[in-house]
């Protein structure tokens, strides 16, 4: 469970540069039972707003679905839903820019094993023949916000003070 969260906490790092909208939220539960079942609600809230699942992994076990052939140029937007829940608190902060997601990002990849108690990572779309436009998006992801990049130019500044050849 760790591994999936941490493993695609890694890959969205590595890939910030293209991260646009973002939405962070904790769900703090008293007990497991609470959790289990906010977990479960969570993740079929999510769920029912895909069409279809063109790829599930549960236990190591993979199903494939093909989509029909109905494709578009629209295929622009991907959204990440990575659903966690955790033995003790988890503070995540309010994602307004790059930074912040790149601080829960970190924060993510850097829960224990001993404290995840489930996991569950949706990538969508995840077929190269689905489709999602950006008002697709924004409508059935209304939580997201767009992130602000002005953060590359405050860093480009800090770095160019050093000579730093990454920025020329």
């Amino acid at each position: 469970m760790k591994t999936i969260v941490a493993e695609s906490s890694m890959v969205l790092l590595r890939l910030l540069d293209y991260c646009i909208y973002a939405h962070s939220s904790v769900d703090s539960k008293q007990t497991t039972e609470d959790a289990e079942k906010s977990f479960i609600e969570h993740s079929i809230e999510e769920r029912v707003k895909l069409d279809e699942e063109t790829l599930v992994n549960f236990n190591n076990f993979k199903k494939h679905v093909l989509l029909n052939e109905t494709t578009n140029d629209l295929n622009e937007y991907t959204v990440v839903t990575i659903l966690v829940v955790v033995a003790g608190s988890l503070k995540q902060p309010v994602l307004n820019n790059i930074l912040d997601l790149k601080d829960a990002l970190n924060k993510l990849s850097a829960i224990s094993i001993s404290q995840t108690l489930a996991a569950e990572v949706m990538w969508t779309p995840h077929s190269e023949k689905d489709t999602f436009s950006e008002l697709e998006m924004l409508e059935s992801f209304p939580l997201l916000k767009p992130l602000d990049k002005r953060y590359k130019a405050l860093t480009k500044d800090a770095f160019s003070t050093y000579n730093n050849p990454i920025f020329e």
